[in-house]
Formats: structure tokens, C-alpha cells, sequence
């Protein structure tokens, strides 16, 4: 595989790409309805690199993992709820820090009877 440079690629060259063919990814488009690359004025597809990383993960699942498509769904729906879950903890760690580094900074500029 090829590295990603440029900024949206032709079905064509995602094919290319990814070793696939245009009518499996055209397949795949109408089966995974989270794969919905941007479209040009004359009706091209124009995938960017979150499309193809999509792809990649699509075809990890059928093709390496050997998932039916229904099980692929099912799957990729699973870790965008578990991305989603991660990302709010995340944020609820963050609050968490922010409020600690402002309560340490009000500890420190409280003056102690020792001074």
C-alpha cells in the first residue's frame, strides 16, 4: 500500500490504493452507510484520508477477519461507541485536571500562618 498525500483521491485511485476494485468499493458504499465519500460536480467520488482509513478497517473485517458484512456493521458501530465513550471521558478528565491545577495555583497563592 501507498502512502496518503494528497487531499482527496478519484475512486480509481483509492481502489488502486487499497488493492480493491471500483466495484467493490461502490459495493461497500451501498452496504456501509458510514461510507459516504464527498462527491465532485460531475458526480465523482472524491475520498479523503478518513474515508480511506474507513475502507482500511472495512476490509480488515471482511476480508482479514472474515466477517459477513452484517457482523462488520455491527462491529464498526461497536468502536465508534466505544471512540465516543472514550472521547467523553477524556473531556471529564480534562474538567477534572483543570479543576486541580486551579486548586493547586489557589493553594499556593493562599498565604499560610507560617509567613
Amino acid at each position: 500500500m501507498q502512502n496518503i498525500t494528497k487531499r482527496y483521491y478519484s475512486i480509481s485511485e483509492t481502489a488502486n490504493l487499497l488493492e480493491l476494485s471500483d466495484s467493490k468499493l461502490r459495493f461497500w458504499e451501498e452496504q456501509f452507510p458510514s461510507l459516504n465519500p464527498k462527491r465532485d460536480r460531475g458526480g465523482g467520488r472524491r475520498y479523503t484520508e478518513s474515508d480511506i482509513q474507513h475502507i482500511k478497517e472495512i476490509k480488515r473485517l471482511l476480508e482479514i477477519e472474515g466477517m459477513t458484512i452484517e457482523g462488520a456493521k455491527r462491529s464498526i458501530e461497536k468502536n465508534k461507541q466505544k471512540r465516543q465513550q472514550t472521547q467523553k471521558i477524556v473531556a471529564r478528565l480534562e474538567e477534572i485536571k483543570d479543576f486541580l491545577v486551579q486548586l493547586r495555583n489557589a493553594l499556593q497563592d493562599t498565604p499560610t500562618n507560617e509567613e
